[in-house]
């Protein structure tokens, strides 16, 4: 994510966080094998930034303009580098080479990057000055009450995780997420993800909230990662195109208001040039 900001020049810092975390495993003696894995972050921001800027990157100083852009992005710069790490998360010594855990690491891997990713891409942009803090925050644009369904819905998603499990309801999710991307576009979409995503995934992991829902544990079955990143990605997708309709139509009526604007203007210089004749005949 970061070097899609800052660009190659972030793999030295990568690299020193692989082997200092592989020094906090307690791997004391870098062979050919740790020091290949050592390279696991570096590696996979790379095949990210590289694919994306080789493949799929556009002039647009933000990021996701389109549902092209969008659907380039989740393939080259998420879809492709996570299957990439999985290559490395088969040769880890935890999986022992266990293809249903690397399953659940991909499909968690995809579920935390795509909202992660799409959200401070999309809503911050690095302005390559030289100060304290180098990125730009574009505003949400979202009428307030979109905002105010947004909070409801929250509410609702609160509650009903309080009430019913994750792993035999996670569908609700879903599908609340795209009709509110269907209601309101791309934005929307958006923020509710990430709002689902931190009560769903992100809040069971603390002492304080595991006690209350009903969610813990329930992120181990391969079946709800792979029913929650199908349906955070659909609704992303479906938010996209109504906010790309929304975009042609807003272009359409403006292309038909100076389309009207010019025939009227036309139509009064032809007026104004057949009275003028018609004085001149009678003159």
């Amino acid at each position: 994510m970061f070097i899609h900001w800052f660009g190659p020049q972030v793999l030295p810092v990568l690299l020193v966080n692989g082997v200092t975390t592989l020094l906090l495993w307690g791997v004391t003696k870098f062979d050919l094998r740790m020091s290949l894995i050592s390279t696991h972050e570096a590696v996979i921001a790379l095949t990210s930034w590289f694919l994306f800027h080789k493949f799929g990157a556009t002039t647009e100083q933000r990021f996701f303009t389109n549902t092209k852009a969008f659907l380039r992005f989740t393939f080259l710069a998420i879809l492709i580098p996570v299957s990439v790490n999985s290559i490395y998360v088969y040769h880890y010594g935890f999986i022992a080479g266990n293809m249903d855990k690397v399953a659940v690491v991909w499909l968690s891997d995809f579920i935390t990057i795509l909202p992660g990713s799409v959200t401070l891409l999309y809503f911050f942009r690095c302005t390559r000055e030289k100060r304290l803090f180098p990125l730009k925050a574009f505003k949400v644009k979202l009428p307030r009450r979109a905002f105010a369904e947004l909070v409801i819905i929250c509410v609702l998603f609160v509650i009903l995780s309080l009430l019913i499990p994750f792993d035999k309801y996670w569908f609700i999710y879903g599908i609340g997420a795209t009709l509110f991307a269907l209601r309101w576009g791309f934005e929307a979409a958006i923020v509710l993800n990430v709002c689902i995503f931190m009560l769903t995934y992100v809040l069971p992991l603390f002492d304080f909230a595991s006690s209350l829902l009903i969610t813990q544990g329930s992120t181990e079955f391969t079946s709800v990662h792979l029913g929650m990143s199908t349906m955070m990605f659909v609704s992303l997708l479906v938010g996209r195109v109504v906010s790309d309709l929304g975009t042609a139509e807003a272009n359409l009526i403006k292309e038909n208001r100076g389309s009207k604007r010019s025939t009227t203007n036309c139509s009064t210089r032809m007026r104004n040039w057949t009275g003028s004749f018609t004085v001149s005949l009678t003159t």
